[in-house]
């Protein structure tokens, strides 16, 4: 089970949620790349993913913060 601590390092909704305040589409861009490097997941799956319900293997941490940073996120991690 996860604890509340865990969720909270596994958890993505925080960058999510700075970029959907960016201006355009880069809250979708965003998600689109996420979904594409965590092996063409599912949204559903990537909601799953993103609200820290699984902790992530070390290259996907490595991925999903490659992926933000590519569009000037550099804090990702946390509930919104």
């Amino acid at each position: 089970m996860m604890t509340d601590e865990k969720i909270q390092e596994n958890a993505f909704t925080k960058g999510l949620a700075v970029a959907d305040k960016m201006p355009g589409k880069i809250g979708t861009m965003i998600r689109e790349d996420l979904r594409r490097g965590l092996g063409n997941i599912t949204p559903q799956a990537l909601c799953y993913r993103a609200n820290g319900n699984l902790e992530h293997a070390d290259f996907e941490r490595k991925g999903i913060e490659e992926t933000f940073t590519n569009y000037g996120i550099k804090e990702p991690w946390g509930l919104a």
